[in-house]
């Protein structure tokens, strides 16, 4: 057996709006049944596949680990594809999503977001609206290896990403927050099953060559593997709720560039202009020269 240890939406408009930045990833029982039958994206070959910035906007991850979890292991990549993924498809649907993401989800009813993305909800067809611009800071919180794959958790920090829910054309800030109250990351966790048995594990190989990393990856991070549970932000067990305590504390010690205060009378303003990514961090093989 290979070792996964490969040591890896109406209500109103506002609630939508406040919905944006994390609310998909909390109420996985508003998960959207509509389909698109026109996507202005087609599917390509993943070493071709490119992050669509002009349907999901300009943002990137920066990701760190809890201690013992190397960012560049294979159980580590597919946490971060599954996160960046999830958050994707938000805008473009699981199918436009990285390769490979669709087929791995598809077992967990509340992950499949159809193409056209998760907003406007209800709409005949999706619209390709929601958008965000900044940086998402994310924390792999545990790895823990199981018999024929692995259990994941992350928390996402979403206090300095702006969001649009009108094509791009306008981003506002969203209060990190309910006021007055300490600001909190959103816990995420998932199971990822080895679909092969007696399979060794072996690092990814591909033509690209180095230099600076990309935004999304040229393979199929989830090859060979199938998710067959997810859940947050609400803890599922005991442990879990020992992560939602680390979770807190980290988002609470991250900078804060969003100009509105957990204090502000202001549940959100425009962000004009929308705030500029930082570089992806440690983001994907890049394709160069």
């Amino acid at each position: 057996m290979r070792l996964i240890g490969r040591t890896g939406w109406s209500a109103t408009a506002a609630a939508v709006l406040l919905a944006a930045a994390c609310a998909t990833d909390s109420h996985p029982d508003r998960a959207l049944t509509t389909s698109t039958t026109t996507p202005r994206r087609s599917t390509v070959p993943a070493a071709d596949y490119t992050f669509p910035t002009e349907w999901a906007g300009n943002y990137t991850f920066q990701w760190s680990a809890a201690d013992g979890i190397d960012l560049a292991a294979p159980n580590a990549a597919v946490v971060r594809a599954f996160a960046e993924s999830k958050r994707l498809a938000m805008s473009v649907g699981n199918t436009l999503s990285y390769p490979g993401y669709s087929a791995a989800v598809s077992a967990v009813d509340w992950l499949n977001t159809p193409d056209g993305g998760a907003y406007p909800v209800g709409a005949e067809h999706g619209d390709w609206q929601l958008r965000w611009s900044g940086t998402f800071l994310a924390r792999i919180m545990r790895i823990q290896l199981q018999p024929k794959g692995f259990a994941a958790a992350y928390c996402l920090d979403y206090t300095n990403v702006a969001d649009s829910i009108d094509g791009g054309s306008t981003y506002r800030w969203n209060r990190p927050g309910q006021r007055g109250e300490p600001r909190r990351g959103w816990l995420i966790g998932f199971t990822a099953q080895d679909l092969a048995d007696n399979i060794p594990d072996q690092p990814v190989t591909t033509s690209l060559t180095p230099g600076p990393p990309d935004r999304a990856p040229h393979y199929n991070v989830f090859e060979g593997l199938r998710v067959t549970r997810a859940w947050g932000p609400t803890p599922h067990d005991v442990d879990s709720a020992t992560l939602v305590e680390a979770c807190t504390t980290w988002t609470r010690n991250n900078p804060q560039t969003n100009p509105v205060g957990i204090d502000s009378v202001h549940r959100r303003i425009p962000a004009d202009p929308p705030p500029d990514p930082t570089p992806p961090y440690p983001g994907w093989p890049g394709r160069h020269g």
